[in-house]
């Protein structure tokens, strides 16, 4: 949202650090933008919550508030998520890890310090079964990972995956064909 913000030229008006020579029409102008701007980009859910706000730097201040909190149950929550994700099979790959990047992400941003081991057992613990070959390769035959490694291989793997899937489906149609 910030980088939106930035792009409009108008996130001076989160904190009101306000050029000297800027007429005061046009703060409350930019200030009324950036309101909306917020505003419009929120669920119904959260709007309940920042509803009563009038400046940028309310609405702002409000949902920090609400959602860069640092309490000990929120971390704790975030812990539980990050260890306890699966890949989930109605995604594809790259569904998959956008989701882990995202809980990796968000404990980052609660001031949490993630290893690099953490990142990776937690990665390797996440992946199906089909992965398993693959997940063995990784864990006992290297005596150093990183989750790029994880990624990358992931990646090949995906590509063989569609390569075996695409040529059993021409074998069949070539088979079905030879028949007729």
């Amino acid at each position: 949202m910030k980088a939106l913000l930035m792009q409009h030229q108008c996130v001076k008006a989160l904190d009101e650090s306000w050029d000297e020579d800027l007429i005061e029409r046009k703060r409350n102008e930019q200030i009324d933008t950036v309101w909306s701007f917020i505003f419009l980009h929120l669920s119904n859910s959260i709007i309940r919550e920042v509803g009563k706000t009038v400046t940028a730097e309310e609405i702002w201040t409000k949902l920090e508030s609400l959602y860069k909190t640092k309490s000990l149950p929120n971390k704790c929550y975030l812990w539980k998520q990050f260890f306890s994700f699966k890949f989930d099979p109605h995604f594809d790959l790259e569904a998959n890890l956008d989701r882990f990047n995202k809980l990796t992400q968000d404990l980052t941003n609660s001031s949490e310090k993630l290893t690099i081991e953490q990142q990776t057992v937690a990665l390797l613990s996440a992946l199906p079964e089909k992965y398993k070959d693959l997940r063995n390769a990784l864990e006992y035959g290297r005596t150093f990972i990183t989750v790029e490694v994880i990624v990358a291989s992931l990646r090949n793997k995906e590509l063989e995956f569609q390569s075996e899937t695409k040529t059993s489906s021409i074998g069949f149609g070539y088979i079905v064909r030879g028949h007729n």
